[in-house]
């Protein structure tokens, strides 16, 4: 459901099969979009996380080019229970001054 994801999976609904198949599936994180999205498929959380050197912009209902921005370089980190995942991001890059509370 993003526009910026030009490079598809040839069938997809293979990958949401398998998935299914297992009953349990957590979370699924990726990249390749360059940009923090979350969305449920099918029951299926789905994450991607921004990259390690650019991210993008998103243009809501349009397939032109996106707007390209240095950093910041993320990573997720995912604490899992029984009951509960949480999908924690962090900007190990990030170029924004530092907002300091007085």
């Amino acid at each position: 459901g993003i526009s910026s994801d030009f490079i598809a999976l040839q069938d997809p609904e293979a990958l949401i099969d398998l998935l299914q198949s297992h009953g349990n599936v957590r979370q699924v994180i990726s990249g390749h979009i360059h940009m923090t999205t979350t969305a449920l498929h099918q029951g299926i959380p789905f994450t991607t996380i921004a990259g390690h050197h650019s991210t993008t912009a998103e243009d809501f209902g349009t397939k032109k080019n996106k707007r390209r921005r240095e950093g910041p370089a993320q990573m997720a980190v995912v604490f899992s229970g029984p009951q509960l995942t949480t999908v924690h991001f962090d900007n190990y890059v990030d170029h924004n001054p530092e907002v300091i509370r007085r």
